[in-house]
């Protein structure tokens, strides 16, 4: 196993479907990836209002007996946390400008494939705040291994 972090380019797109409908965003960033014994973790910098500037995401991915658990970080020190874990639900917080906010996070589908070169991570969960269901997200993330090697 490699323990170093390899560059590659992510492709992230994310879909929010609520009571007044559907939204989506389609992210490109360089990356890395560093793989490790139970899975991998995937840095890179995201840009979602230019008025708050560059947000480090951080997704770990680690494969527990036969289940996959992702959590995802955005902030310094992690300070927004999504625990996902198929089947099961996770008390979550996400961070704003505007203050923190804390929410129940429930998976109904991980997919993660890596086969060396090109890593997919498909994700479908529903964030619930208080008692009242505050949508239905999804991710589908791949991230393609740069080549590394200058070519003369």
């Amino acid at each position: 196993m490699n323990n170093r972090p390899q560059r590659c380019l992510i492709h992230l797109e994310s879909t929010q479907r609520d009571e007044e409908g559907v939204s989506s965003m389609k992210i490109d960033s360089d990356g890395e990836l560093l793989l490790t014994s139970s899975g991998c973790e995937i840095t890179y910098d995201e840009v979602m209002d230019q008025s708050f500037g560059e947000t480090q995401v951080r997704i770990t991915v680690s494969k527990r007996g036969g289940d996959t658990y992702v959590i995802l970080q955005r902030g310094v020190g992690g300070a927004s946390k999504l625990i996902l874990e198929s089947g099961k639900r996770h008390i979550s917080n996400y961070v704003t400008p505007f203050g923190a906010l804390n929410f129940y996070v429930t998976t109904s589908n991980i997919r993660y494939d890596f086969d060396g070169k090109h890593l997919t991570l498909d994700l479908t969960y529903t964030l619930e705040l208080g008692n009242v269901a505050a949508g239905e997200f999804s991710i589908a993330l791949t991230a393609d291994i740069r080549n590394n090697t200058r070519s003369r």
